[in-house]
């Protein structure tokens, strides 16, 4: 005989369909990186869809992959010392999450840059 089991008569919340969007990252001061990832992991509460059959777990990309990012890309005028533009950090991820969770990340991340003279944005 199985046992009773007791329910309350709420139904569970449908869970929302995952979406993917792509985190775009320009000229940022290098030392946000860790704020970013902060609120990556703060935003996109939902498993991740991206799951690879066959890929070697050690070969999975499972960190942001930052790169140096100069304003304007000029680096003749960079290399040649006619900018006064500083370098920062830049990336492009693609990320998963629900619609609602890739558009709260959008605005913390356009605040973030916002505030610091740099750009970011998430597309979907």
């Amino acid at each position: 005989m199985a046992p009773s089991v007791h329910t309350t008569g709420a139904a569970a919340p449908a869970a929302q369909p995952a979406s993917s969007g792509v985190l775009t990252i320009e000229s940022m001061p290098a030392h946000l990186r860790s704020v970013v990832e902060d609120l990556m992991v703060s935003y996109l509460r939902s498993e991740s869809t991206w799951e690879v059959s066959g890929q070697d777990p050690l070969e999975a990309q499972w960190c942001t992959r930052w790169y140096k990012d100069w304003p304007g890309h000029d680096l003749a005028a960079l290399a040649a010392g006619r900018s006064a533009a500083r370098h920062g950090v830049g990336c492009r991820q693609v990320i998963t999450g629900t619609r609602e969770e890739l558009k709260a990340l959008d605005e913390a991340v356009a605040a973030l840059a916002q505030t610091h003279g740099f750009s970011a944005w998430v597309s979907m």
